[in-house]
């Protein structure tokens, strides 16, 4: 029985030791493969914290492969990688959407403010 193996037996038993000796073992592994999809740090940073997040949740029935919990954790980290690229396309989309219509139903009343800025002090002279 590897390490990984023996660890997610005791995580899958409540125990907060063996998730923080999961942690310490793949933060740095989990960080790299997030950040490489998506280019954030922050979203990098954002991805892990899901990821060790799902892996307290789904700790029963999770199945270590070839000793080691690289595979499920990398293809949960692709997965919420792809989750946050498709969030951003929508709402990257939504902006845009909405942008043109802001634009076409707002007035700009900033020569409106500066006539009644320029009144003002004209009146003080």
């Amino acid at each position: 029985m590897t390490s990984d193996e023996q660890l997610l037996d005791s995580l899958a038993d409540g125990s907060h030791g063996a998730f923080e000796s999961i942690f310490d073992a793949h933060v740095d592994f989990v960080f790299g493969v997030a950040f490489r999809r998506t280019g954030s740090r922050a979203e990098a940073e954002d991805i892990v914290a899901e990821v060790f997040g799902e892996l307290w949740r789904q700790r029963e029935h999770i199945e270590v492969r070839h000793g080691s919990l690289k595979p499920w954790l990398a293809g949960t980290t692709s997965n919420l990688a792809r989750k946050y690229w498709r969030s951003t396309t929508r709402r990257d989309r939504a902006v845009v959407r909405l942008g043109s219509r802001t634009e076409a139903v707002c007035e700009d009343f900033t020569d409106q403010s500066v006539a009644r800025i320029d009144g003002a002090s004209r009146l003080q002279l």
